[in-house]
């Protein structure tokens, strides 16, 4: 719990043995734990050097790549565990977080599946123990039921995570998984029974502090909320690092009370009580960008690169800039977002996006595209622009079946969440339409989208009145 301390003893340790493998190997073990995956690589690549099959240094590496957003660079090492190593079990694991890494949680689902099989058929062996094996297995049935959360299928993930519970009843991890699960099914009362089960279990684990603020939150218990972290407020003075995370709660509290000034206040706090807390810097930055303060935004988010460089903050960037009509700029944070993690679909999505509307490579959007689209099939406004690279190309049938996605998709998220349809996918369909001739169907669809003209873009309402007016 005394993160100095610990620094303290891991350098006096590390000085003392200054090649010592096993002291490189617990600094690094500690530094990902502590989120300074950077700064553990440095240590595991010295060890990997002398020792390119160093089992707990292959495994601590591919944690580190995970830990920083690169999943491919992590699979190497994993690869090379698994050549290594092939009778490692935990390999299993690793292969799962990236998987949860990358947002397939299909992937996931059937890992955990196969690590499930494997630990049921093994044997215990000198590199394995049964009661390895028994943990293993646990933890593979545990990332299923959190596939099957991630797949919305809810009574799959409760089964699973139920279990898990049954098998530790005081683990805090495993309360709060379920109450995830409880949590989708919006039964916030008895998510918010498990969330402070999980904290009088370990009150170190702050997703339990978190989902009690969330729950009381969806219960319009703001009073609990702001109770509760003044609670630990107190109990942690001094401590900065958890400070910037309770100031950072703080600010969801009067956000969802409608208090935009304070959820300012709270998230400069925790800027200051912590200068490495992200969480804040993203939050900050959304705030302003919200209230069209799109300038400071950047500031903020610049400032968060400098710490430390990543994918979303320079995805976040390119959504700024490209708002404020700066596309090269734009453009340059979408390409370093996808340098650092290929698999940044938002990123990839949006560069497609910018490069047909300006008369970009076609090809290289084409890739993009369908890239965002096989790595995320849920998201209407992915097949739109996958619609709009075809409809460039001059491919009318493929477009007008990705058109047809989005808006299928629009109605289900429409009806489901009760969000407002986006008319512009309709404009784009009707595009498609008349280019093959279909007239009377590229009118319907332009006559839909022009109802909620006052969501549309001056381009999309000048496109769906052409069509009506090629169309008579």
């Amino acid at each position: 719990k005394d993160v100095a301390d610990v620094n303290e003893q891991l350098e006096a340790l590390f000085d003392i043995n200054d090649h010592d493998t096993e002291a490189l190997t617990l600094r690094s073990r500690f530094k990902i734990q502590q989120n300074r995956p950077d700064e553990a690589v440095k240590d595991l690549a010295e060890i990997l050097k002398t020792y390119p099959s160093g089992k707990d240094a292959l495994f601590l590496m591919a944690q580190a790549k995970i830990a920083s957003g690169e999943i491919d660079q992590s699979r190497v090492f994993i690869t090379d565990l698994e050549r290594y190593h092939p009778t490692y079990l935990n390999a299993g694991l690793l292969n799962i977080q990236a998987a949860f890494a990358s947002g397939d949680a299909e992937g996931a689902l059937k890992l955990s599946n196969e690590l499930i099989d494997k630990t049921g058929a093994a044997i215990p062996s000198a590199e394995t123990s049964m009661e390895q094996m028994r943990e293993l297995r646990t933890r593979a049935l545990s990332s299923r039921g959190l596939a099957y959360l991630e797949l919305e299928k809810l009574p799959e993930a409760k089964a699973d995570l139920y279990e898990i519970v049954k098998r530790s009843p005081n683990s805090s991890s495993a309360l709060v998984n379920l109450a995830k699960v409880l949590t989708a099914e919006k039964n916030h009362q008895a998510a918010l029974v498990l969330y402070e089960n999980a904290f009088a279990a370990d009150d170190e684990n702050f997703d339990a502090v978190t989902g009690i603020v969330n729950s009381s939150i969806q219960m319009k218990q703001s009073v609990k909320a702001h109770a509760k972290i003044d609670e630990l407020t107190n109990s942690n003075a001094g401590r900065n690092d958890i400070l910037a995370a309770l100031h950072y709660l703080r600010s969801t509290v009067y956000s969802a009370e409608g208090n935009a000034p304070a959820t300012e206040q709270q998230l400069m706090l925790s800027i200051e009580a912590d200068a490495n807390y992200l969480s804040s810097y993203s939050a900050y930055a959304t705030l302003l960008a919200a209230q069209d303060r799109t300038d400071e935004a950047i500031t903020q988010y610049r400032k968060l690169i400098e710490k430390r460089p990543a994918p979303e903050a320079y995805t976040m960037l390119g959504i700024l800039e490209d708002s404020r009509g700066k596309t090269a700029e734009a453009e340059k944070n979408y390409r370093k977002a996808l340098e650092m993690a290929p698999q940044t679909v938002i990123a990839a999505n949006n560069l497609a996006w910018l490069i047909a509307e300006n008369q970009g490579n076609l090809d290289e959007a084409l890739q993009l595209a369908t890239a965002a689209v096989s790595r995320n099939q849920s998201v209407a406004g992915f097949y739109d622009t996958l619609g709009l690279i075809y409809l460039r190309k001059g491919l009318y049938p493929p477009a007008i079946e990705q058109f047809k996605k989005a808006v299928a998709l629009d109605e289900v998220s429409t009806q489901k969440n009760g969000v407002a349809p986006t008319p512009g996918y309709r404009v784009r369909l009707g595009l498609a339409l008349a280019k093959t001739g279909d007239k009377a169907a590229a009118r319907r669809e332009a006559e839909t989208s022009l109802r909620r003209i006052n969501e549309l873009t001056q381009k999309e309402v000048s496109d769906a009145k052409n069509i009506l007016a090629s169309s008579l």
